[in-house]
């Protein structure tokens, strides 16, 4: 591939995801505020973009993986922004989760700076982009797609074409009611287990025959559990606290969307209120 790759957000799934295409020979630039992150992508043979507006003044494509709907703004639409800075024709691929509303804006945004956004969502997490078994969520023209698929390859392991632009992080955020969902569920289970005098073991392993516990519902328990029995209760609440934010944001990315659909999701409604709970409460 001779496209020059840029990647903007070395957090805890971009880092690993851009380290797999530095690792696979990538023509790679990155950016981010934190610059550790930037000098071990350094070592592995990525430029470091001063700037927002060099990285885009010298990509053909620029993966952006930030926080919210807030950061994706600023990296796209400020006047050192990668819109401003980009030539035309540059694809920008959106991996962060955020409204729906907000993703289709800029891409209005984007067609009218000539630039191309492809809606590219993700789920399987920093263990999912270490392990190359990340799932991709792609929403926009099928060309753009086999354009970049070398890109999503290096740490895909699905690619789903999910239809036009806000197809992929609406799935994406359909994806998130059920994973979500399913915390509470492990969770208040887990809770009512130990309360009645039995194991958590014992409640996995009924789960796992009858496939209502998931691996990733197991995982989630069993990872939580154990990193509050390493450290003290403010550590604990300190590490998580990230996570429960995105969380709640995820929440409310998806049921924005139901209101703007007109539809009541009443049950997506409860996981929300519940989510910061699934994080902290001890059993």
């Amino acid at each position: 591939m001779t496209d020059r790759i840029g990647f903007v957000g070395l957090g805890n799934i971009g880092k690993p995801m851009a380290i797999n295409l530095a690792d696979d020979g990538f023509d790679l630039s990155v950016y981010d505020i934190y610059q550790p992150s930037c000098e071990e992508l350094a070592t592995k043979g990525a430029k470091v973009s001063a700037s927002l507006a060099e990285m885009a003044g010298t990509c053909d494509v620029i993966c952006i993986c930030v926080r919210d709907d807030k950061d994706v703004d600023e990296v796209l639409r400020s006047q050192q922004g990668v819109f401003f800075a980009s030539a035309p024709g540059t694809v920008v691929i959106v991996h962060s989760t955020v409204r729906k509303s907000t993703l289709l804006r800029l891409a209005d945004e984007a067609r009218e700076h000539e630039v191309y956004l492809l809606d590219t969502a993700i789920s399987g997490g920093a263990t999912g982009a270490e392990q190359r078994n990340l799932c991709y969520m792609v929403g926009g023209p099928a060309e753009l797609l086999e354009r970049c698929r070398p890109i999503f390859e290096t740490s895909a392991a699905k690619i789903i074409h999910a239809g036009d632009v806000g197809a992929g992080l609406t799935l994406k955020l359909c994806n998130n009611l059920m994973t979500y969902a399913s915390f509470v569920a492990i969770h208040e289970s887990a809770r009512l287990a130990q309360a009645s005098g039995l194991s958590l073991d014992l409640l996995k392993e009924v789960g796992e025959v009858n496939g209502v516990v998931t691996p990733l519902m197991a995982g989630f328990v069993e990872g939580r559990n154990m990193v509050r029995a390493s450290c003290d209760e403010e550590s604990f609440r300190n590490l998580f606290a990230g996570f429960a934010a995105i969380g709640v944001k995820d929440m409310d990315a998806g049921l924005d969307l139901a209101t703007e659909l007109e539809i009541e999701l009443p049950g997506a409604r409860c996981t929300r209120g519940l989510v910061e709970s699934v994080f902290f409460d001890e059993y």
